[in-house]
């Protein structure tokens, strides 16, 4: 039995030397400064924002609805056959002469 061949193994390439005048952001050891707050400009945006979502679930609400009313419809419909038939024969039933 000849022995099964292993594929060349890499050697682990240097790293590239840095490029003089590049160098890497490092992380600041500073906190970030303050943050400037442009308030009305930032009110327009979440005003425009909220109107979205509202608008969004407005639609779902109307949507559901609409598949609703008809399941509703249906289920009704079926539920008053069913019971009008459970009915008829509890009638049918009592007026049936016993066979004793």
């Amino acid at each position: 039995v000849s022995p099964v061949p292993r594929p060349p193994q890499e050697t682990p390439s240097a790293p590239e030397p840095a490029r003089p005048g590049i160098t890497e952001q490092e992380p600041s050891l500073h906190p970030p400064g303050p943050i400037t707050v442009q308030s009305q400009e930032d009110f327009k945006l979440l005003i425009r924002s909220l109107g979205k979502a509202l608008g969004y679930v407005w639609l779902g609400c109307g949507i559901l609805l609409l598949i609703a009313i008809p399941a509703t419809l249906i289920w009704l419909d079926r539920y008053g056959r069913e019971t009008a038939t459970r009915e008829d024969r509890h009638e049918h039933d009592k007026n049936r002469p016993s066979a004793t």
